[in-house]
């Protein structure tokens, strides 16, 4: 049986999978020329995208090894790479919220969902940090 670790890995990666699988069917080889013209025009270059993605990797790769302060370094260079991207700014809340940094978890999550009001993942950890911030707050802490 997984472990919660183990599930939350598979969520995560799926999360990042189906955003990559969107990207390549929106912006498939038929239109990879006026694709590049609207990356340019965003200021989003495939070396970006490819940086991103290279980060996300690595901060996955920390996470696991439950090395949170590189995971969240890895994090936010990603959201440098692709600030519109909604998954970054739950893959760093994500990594916040283990590190029970509860005030920039909620700023972050706050953030992915202004980005994508139904990744219903980052509202779930956007949760867990109000709940536990306030179960601190509570207990005096």
């Amino acid at each position: 049986m997984p472990t919660e670790n183990e599930r939350f890995d598979f969520i995560l990666a799926t999360a990042v999978m189906v955003a990559v699988l969107v990207f390549i069917a929106r912006n498939g080889p038929a239109r990879a020329d006026q694709s590049n013209q609207a990356f340019a025009k965003a200021g989003i270059t495939n070396a970006a995208l490819a940086s991103f993605s290279y980060e996300t990797s690595e901060g996955l790769r920390y996470y696991r090894a439950k090395e949170y302060d590189k995971a969240e370094a890895a994090f936010r260079k990603s959201i440098v790479y692709s600030p519109s991207d909604a998954v970054g700014y739950n893959n760093l809340g994500t990594v916040l919220n283990d590190e029970k940094k509860w005030d920039d978890a909620i700023g972050v999550l706050r953030r992915a969902l202004e980005l994508n009001p139904g990744l219903d993942l980052a509202r779930n950890n956007l949760g867990w940090a109000e709940s536990h911030k306030a179960q601190e707050t509570k207990a005096g802490k």
